[in-house]
Order: C-alpha cells, then structure tokens, then sequence
C-alpha cells in the first residue's frame, strides 16, 4: 500500500520520526511535527482521515475519506507527472486541506521524497541554494505563486491549484526559466485534482481529465464530473463552464455567483477576467441589490484609499463593456474575509458592507 522508499527532508521515514532540526522556528517546528503525525495516521488502517469540504459541490463539511480512494487518486498524479522513487517534491500547503494532504499521500504512495515547509508566501525561499531543478514537482497556491516567481527554477514544475491562475502570475515569470507551470481544477469530494492545464511554456484554454476521469453538463450548464476511480461518483458542481467534449472543458465561473442585471445575466469570473490584468490588489466582482435593475455590477477590492477609487474608475472607463455588465460602483473593503484555505470569502467580505438599494 505505502512505498518503503518514502522519505521526508532527505531521511527515511523512521528517521525523520525521530529528527529534532536544530534551527527551527516555533512555527515551522509546529508544521513538520503535523506533517509526521498525519502520516502516522494514514500508516494506522483504524485510524479516520478527516478533511473539510470547500464548499465546491455544497456547504462546506467535514468528510471522512477512503484510503483506497485516496491511494487511487494518488496514483493518477504520480503518472500523470511520471513521478518515481525518490522524486523530490514540496509539501508547502496546509495538511489540514486536501492539498496538502495529497501531497503527503502522493509521497507515500510513490516513494518521493517529501520536503516540507511552513505554508507562507514565500516556501521556495528556504530552499535557494538548491540547485537549479532539485524538486520536479511543487504544488502552491496562487499567492505563494505570485511571491516565488524567483526561485521557480528550483523545480522542474509547479502545479498552481485553490483558485484561478491570473495572467499578471504568468507573465512574473522570469524568460528564461524553463519551469512548467500547470494549473489545476478539482476539491476536496474528488480527492484534488481531476483535470489539468498548462500554462507556462505554453498556454492551454481547456482544463484537460487526468486518468479516466470523464465530464458532462448539468441542468445550469454546470460541470458534472465522472471519476471511476471514486466510489461516490458522480460529483455535480456549481461551476459554469463550456464543454468542449467529455474530457475537456473552459472554465466560466460559478453558478452562485451569476448576476442577473438589466435581465441580462453575467458570471463575476468572466467580468473579473477582464479586469484582472490591470489590478494587483485583490478583488472580485458581486451582484448587489438594484431598485429597477434588480442587481447591478460592483466592484470590491481590498483597500480604503479614496484615490485608487478615482484610478480605477479611470481605468474601467477605458476597457469596453457590454450592456449592464460594467461595474456601476467601486467599493474599498480594508481587509477581506478568508477561508480555511485562504480563498476570499465573497458573502462574509460583502456583510461587512453597509449596502442599500442603489
């Protein structure tokens, strides 16, 4: 079931039990020792593996997972990324979340050997004077993407995953490093990824299935995902996309974050994918109440200064827009509400809005 190779920082794994690093933070200490205790658990059969959901397919839960489940999805990964024993990848991700846990399990499973680091913004920084390529995998999130464009030559790939990969990410990216960067689609029900795409040498519109991973639409045009290698598929989300066939799809947003103004209906992904590239704060775009419109386009970004309001609404004039689907009004929230996995939490961000009928 679990590969003898499996090794963590360099060390067996019996070893790396027993390992005190000298040099630690407190914090990076705390993270290590969770990292060994959870994989102490999955080596326990009786032990239960928990996670909680991020609200993909419903209203985020606690799960408990299969270890046969978690073992096949593993293997999809470590083929897909032709990763053998002693592959060097990076645990930079929380172990409480499907992503980090993943990663452990892919460790496990293949034999790789497993480096760990404390899930801030910049991970790759403690591993600069690696040579070029020493890992061939690392899974961050976006926002440690757009703080380690610097050190990606320290892996031969890194795969992006949690929410969108912005085109201001791509483009940090150092010409003449030669990483690939691919961006990933899936949650905690299927276990991380189910589809991949590619976005650095070259770019791919459609997320792509992994293994034998099949989809199809919902009634809203929703993505329903077949996964045969889990028990309880299929999976139907609350993501819109365009289908190109039953193993490829574009992703258009989500299907509770659709904006009905004018009787015209938009999707905020697909507004804020135009707006992306000119703004470096974070910000989405949400429907808000409308007396005669029934909702009107906004724009929140994280930020209070009454002059970067007058600049982006100087810089909304200039982009072009159809009916009802520029941002009516620009609102400055200090600082935004997270999730547990560090996604924007629209709705609670918005409650902290006083909002009227405009």
């Amino acid at each position: 079931m679990w590969h003898k190779n499996f090794k963590i920082n360099g060390l067996d794994f019996k070893d790396a039990q027993a390992e005190v690093e000298t040099g630690r933070t407190a914090e990076s200490a705390y993270f290590y020792d969770r990292v060994i205790k959870q994989a102490q658990k999955l080596l326990d059969e009786f032990a239960l593996i928990e996670v909680q959901t991020s609200g993909s397919t419903g209203s985020p839960k606690m799960i408990s997972l299969d270890r046969e489940e978690l073992l096949a999805a593993a293997d999809l990964t470590l083929a897909h990324f032709n990763l053998a024993p002693f592959s060097k990848v990076l645990l930079c991700l929380p172990i409480t979340a499907i992503s980090g846990l993943m990663m452990l399990v892919r460790a496990m499973r293949g034999g790789l050997d497993l480096y760990v680091a404390k899930p801030d913004s910049t991970p790759l920084s403690n591993f600069q004077l690696q040579k070029e390529g020493f890992f061939d995998l690392v899974a961050l999130t976006p926002y440690q993407f757009s703080h380690s464009a610097a050190q990606l030559n320290l892996t031969n790939a890194v795969l992006v995953g949690g929410a969108p990969l912005l085109n201001e990410h791509i483009a940090s990216i150092p010409k003449h490093f030669n990483v690939q960067v691919i961006e990933s689609y899936g949650m905690t029900e299927t276990l991380s990824h189910v589809a991949l795409r590619r976005r650095h040498p070259n770019h791919e519109p459609y997320f792509n299935a992994i293994g034998e991973v099949r989809f199809s639409l919902g009634e809203e045009f929703n993505l329903v995902i077949h996964a045969p290698h889990l028990k309880q598929s299929p999976f139907i989300t609350s993501d819109r996309v365009e289908l190109k066939s039953d193993t490829a799809f574009r992703y258009l947003g989500r299907t509770d974050n659709a904006i009905n103004s004018g009787g015209i209906k938009f999707f905020a992904e697909q507004i804020e994918g135009k707006i992306q590239p000119f703004l470096k704060e974070n910000f989405f775009i949400a429907g808000l109440p409308h007396k005669t419109l029934g909702e009107y386009v906004a724009l929140i970004f994280e930020g209070q200064n009454p002059e970067r309001i007058k600049e982006l609404e100087q810089l909304l004039d200039q982009l072009n827009w159809m009916a009802y689907e520029k941002p009516k009004k620009i609102w400055g929230i200090k600082h935004f509400v997270y999730t547990a996995t560090q996604k924007i939490d629209r709705h609670s961000t918005l409650s902290l809005l006083n909002l009227q009928d405009t």
